[in-house]
């Protein structure tokens, strides 16, 4: 996967209204199948693509969405700056996109109250109806209340929405909540329900603490991942931690990376079935294990 020719794609598609998939793989010398595989990596991260048939048609993005600070962290921007620099291929095309990228505005410790990420639901089946009317009650300044459900329990919040933020592959709502007289993060993902109040509000002042935003994820552990991968995986393994990640090794592939050791993990991996196998850490292999058990157990086996 070659994330220069990913990051090009999302400044193409922000700087014009519609592309067909044959004007991108033209313009970046890649074939149609790998425009569309890209395109569902720029959609699964959250950006709003919108496609258009008939005459005219093509891909886009909606209108009222913009490329923030707030899509990336600063480690995550740093490194994406790095990977187009280095990009072996240094035309025009790559030194425009290193060139956007720069030109976005770091400030990581503050963030003004007209910082909104509004976004539709195409990336994010089971989300749709939530998204929606969060994405409304943005627009609106309109409250919201829904049942919420944390590892606390279960609570009737009232929030009035300020943006949405993408952090490691979940959507959080940032909302100030009128049950805790605070500005908290909610897991979108979490909410049983959510309704539209209807009643409009007036944005208070606010700025969005990184340490906050970092701590959301702050429970989840990150540990060196070893896998040992077959030949028939390597493609799918590549493409999910990155060509640089895995190295061939006898008749078999190794892949190391740093990732969080959670159930998304553990489902990502047991989607590979035999062909991969974790070779550390023991944690992770335990946890496989005991998945792969209760499976098992699941069906009478």
């Amino acid at each position: 996967m070659q994330v220069p020719v990913i990051i090009g794609i999302l400044t193409t598609l922000l700087s014009n209204k519609m592309c067909t998939a044959e004007q991108l793989a033209e313009k970046y010398e890649i074939s149609k199948r790998t425009v569309y595989r890209y395109l569902d990596v720029l959609s699964q991260a959250g950006v709003p693509l919108m496609v258009r048939h008939g005459r005219n048609g093509g891909w886009g993005i909606i209108d009222n969405y913009r490329l923030s600070s707030m899509y990336f962290t600063k480690d995550e921007y740093k490194r994406a700056l790095l990977a187009v620099k280095s990009f072996s291929l240094q035309d025009d095309v790559t030194q425009s996109v290193a060139d956007k990228l720069q030109g976005i505005n770091r400030e990581f410790d503050n963030v003004g109250s007209s910082e909104k990420l509004i976004v539709d639901g195409s990336a994010m089946e089971g989300l749709q109806e939530k998204i929606t009317i969060l994405q409304h009650a943005l627009e609106n300044n309109l409250t919201v209340s829904g049942e919420y459900h944390s590892k606390e329990g279960v609570t009737r919040r009232s929030l009035e929405p300020y943006s949405m933020i993408f952090k490691d592959g979940s959507w959080y709502v940032y909302c100030f909540c009128r049950l805790r007289n605070d500005f908290r993060y909610f897991k979108i993902a979490r909410f049983a329900e959510l309704h539209l109040e209807g009643e409009r509000f007036i944005p208070r002042r606010f700025s969005v603490d990184v340490s906050l935003l970092s701590g959301v994820s702050k429970r989840t552990e990150y540990s060196d991942v070893i896998l040992t991968v077959s030949g028939s995986a390597l493609t799918e393994v590549e493409e999910w931690l990155g060509i640089g990640h895995v190295a061939k090794l006898g008749d078999d592939y190794v892949a190391k990376a740093r990732l969080p050791i959670d159930d998304y993990l553990v489902g990502k991996l047991l989607s590979f079935g035999a062909k991969v196998k974790v070779e550390s850490p023991e944690p992770l292999r335990n946890k496989i294990v005991e998945a792969c058990t209760a499976v098992r157990e699941t069906y009478g086996m």
